[in-house]
């Protein structure tokens, strides 16, 4: 299998894993207990019409020390669903995610599709909910960054001996 192939949206990401495994001259077996993920969640990224999930590739990076947010650029993942600091807090689309995977392997057809179909749009209300916390957050460090702008205005305003006319032109010569 060539590298320039394209394939399914993890190929490029497990293309990468292969590349950084056997330089280190680990098995398929060492590299995905370093990772804690399942030989089959591996597997699937090669021939897997879906998108990992942003943790599974995130255990695998960690395990290859290959960069976060390259590695979720090469599985065709938003970057911006990857965690890049590792030892993050696990969020819960993260948080037994790998069961997750394995439990799902075992059910097939419509029932499958139907019951990946209900993971995906939890995923993506949860991710919604995540941004827009994201957005309120940043949105009240501006409001405290102004505030404390125009204390610290206050306070040289208040300490400053000329009594802030320090422009001012004198006229009384």
């Amino acid at each position: 299998m060539s590298e320039g192939r394209k394939g399914p949206p993890g190929y490029g990401f497990w293309v990468r894993a292969e590349r950084e495994r056997t330089a280190r001259g680990w098995t398929k077996v060492a590299l995905i207990k370093r990772a804690g993920i399942a030989r089959k969640t591996y597997d699937r990224l090669e021939v897997q019409q879906r998108a990992a999930l942003p943790e599974t590739i995130n255990k695998i990076a960690d395990a290859l020390d290959i960069d976060r947010l390259e590695a979720a650029q090469l599985a065709g993942l938003d970057p911006s669903t990857v965690s890049v600091s590792v030892g993050e807090t696990a969020t819960p689309q993260e948080t037994g995610s790998s069961r997750l995977e394995e439990l799902l392997a075992r059910i097939t057809g419509e029932r499958r599709k139907r019951l990946e179909r209900m993971h995906a749009e939890e995923r993506d209300r949860f991710e919604r909910a995540l941004a827009q916390a994201r957005a309120d957050y940043q949105r009240s460090i501006s409001r405290i960054e102004e505030i404390l702008e125009m204390e610290i205005g206050r306070d040289q305003k208040s300490s400053d001996p000329d009594d802030g006319r320090e422009g001012e032109k004198r006229t009384d010569a």
